[in-house]
């Protein structure tokens, strides 16, 4: 190749990667490559491969002919040290906040976003002022068509019937989390027996807030494939759960406040990757599966009765039925966020859950629904989840018989009150989660605090502390 013909071909590499490829970074310093297609940009997350892709693609489409190989990879490798000390910018999956509002990438083919104004104002913008990421499972969103919030929940329970008025509003507060761009965010457990609608009901929320191509998976075998998955959904989807391990619980409770994951980028001896993860999550189990004291108090609970078999209507009928409605569905959620965005409640009630209550105070405004009603809703939900808490421990009954034995109080050192323990209660009775060390039983009472409380028990530590270490009161809440 002559000299003048090799200058061409670079000439022309430079104009591509300077006209249609934008560099940039996320705020966790992982890199990504916006690619300018008929005046879009797409964001893909960077690579030699990806990026040399789309300049052999691109120079082919304007002059007929692939640049040289050689060119071509050592123009690649520039542009991706490029996106490694690129600008930081915010690149959100679905949802993201910005100055004059939130928007939310649908997934449609001009990557154009949905924008609930500060102003009130709620319109589609393409392109995009904003930037998003996506994966390869990702699926579309509904574009909004006009429908008052006053017919959503109506809609909804036509669609997807419920058992109750309270599990009505909690699925809408958590249809609504699942749109709003900071967490924490609460984790929902469908549960019921075989034949109670729970993969019918998992598909019917993932349809309206977050579509993939695979709707459901299983827990996975490792913590790192699980903050893995997380990364890559806006709704975490765990089906047919039937116990989660002891990781799952812990990384549960991270997720839905959120949390990191950090693996070493693809060949390089060093560099790391970071995701931040940050995601509501649904879980559907034929039992209570979220039985941890920290997952309950992040928890929404949904018990579905089975279905009787007369009447019953083919599932892919009903889904083809929602999907006919999606559009009104999506539109009347946006509404209430946007409410909620422009006039935020005067008084919120401080819980792992504020965005949440948020939402809903709103929701009760916009539904023509008393003050509070959530809240209540709420209570009596999470006093199922405290019961659930309190029957995993076989030894809390014999403790509440020492309080009461002592007059409404218990106290002394926690090897002390195991001994009595194991005392009282005889080895086939103890179940699994009996404590092995008086270290344990602490740790375990300091979990279950609020669930004892919820049910008039009041546990205090450190108190008279003592040679052999620092006591224990039991006492009535």
């Amino acid at each position: 190749m002559t000299t003048g013909k090799r200058d061409e071909h670079s000439v022309r590499l430079s104009d591509i990667t300077a006209n249609h490829i934008v560099c940039m970074r996320d705020p966790y310093d992982t890199s990504y490559v916006g690619f300018d297609i008929q005046d879009t940009i797409q964001i893909h997350e960077a690579s030699v491969s990806v990026i040399r892709g789309f300049l052999a693609d691109r120079y082919y489409a304007e002059f007929g002919e692939y640049p040289p190989k050689r060119l071509l990879d050592g123009m690649a490798e520039s542009v991706m040290s490029k996106c490694l000390v690129a600008p930081v910018d915010d690149l959100a999956y679905r949802v993201r906040r910005a100055d004059d509002g939130i928007y939310y990438d649908l997934g449609l083919d001009d990557w154009g976003s949905f924008k609930l104004g500060i102003d009130g104002r709620m319109q589609y913008l393409s392109p995009s002022p904003v930037y998003f990421r996506r994966t390869s499972g990702m699926d579309k969103l509904a574009l909004p068509e006009n429908m008052s919030p006053a017919c959503l929940l109506p809609l909804l329970q036509e669609l997807a019937p419920l058992h109750n008025t309270d599990q009505e509003l909690l699925r809408l507060g958590f249809l609504l989390s699942c749109l709003w761009p900071e967490g924490p965010y609460p984790i929902m457990n469908l549960y019921g027996p075989p034949e109670s609608g729970k993969g019918y009901h998992s598909r019917v929320i993932r349809m309206i807030v977050d579509p993939v191509r695979a709707p459901l998976q299983g827990i996975p075998h490792q913590e790192q494939e699980l903050l893995l998955e997380a990364s890559r959904e806006r709704l975490l989807v765990l089906d047919n759960v039937s116990r989660l391990p002891v990781w799952g619980s812990n990384a549960l409770c991270r997720i839905s406040t959120g949390t990191a994951y950090r693996r070493k980028r693809l060949y390089t001896d060093s560099a790391v990757m970071t995701l931040h993860v940050c995601n509501p999550i649904l879980v559907n189990s034929v039992e209570q599966v979220l039985v941890a004291p920290d997952l309950v108090s992040r928890a929404l609970f949904i018990d579905l009765p089975p279905m009787p078999d007369a009447g019953r209507i083919d599932e892919n009928d009903m889904l083809a039925k929602v999907s006919e409605a999606l559009p009104r569905i999506l539109y009347a959620l946006f509404a209430i966020v946007s409410n909620s965005l422009n006039h935020p409640p005067t008084v919120t009630i401080q819980s792992r859950l504020t965005p949440t209550f948020r939402l809903m105070t709103t929701a009760e405004k916009m539904l023509g629904l008393d003050a509070g009603t959530f809240h209540r809703a709420y209570n009596r939900n999470r006093s199922v989840g405290h019961d659930v808490v309190l029957a995993e421990y076989a030894y809390l009954s014999t403790v509440r018989d020492l309080v009461e034995d002592g007059n409404g109080r218990w106290e002394g050192l926690a090897k002390d009150l195991l001994g009595t323990l194991n005392t009282r209660v005889k080895s086939p009775l103890r179940g699994e989660n009996w404590p092995t060390s008086a270290f344990m039983l602490t740790k375990q009472l300091r979990g279950m605090s609020n669930s004892l409380a919820d049910v008039g028990f009041k546990v205090e530590f450190n108190v008279n502390r003592m040679r052999m270490g620092s006591g224990i009161r039991l006492s009535r809440g």
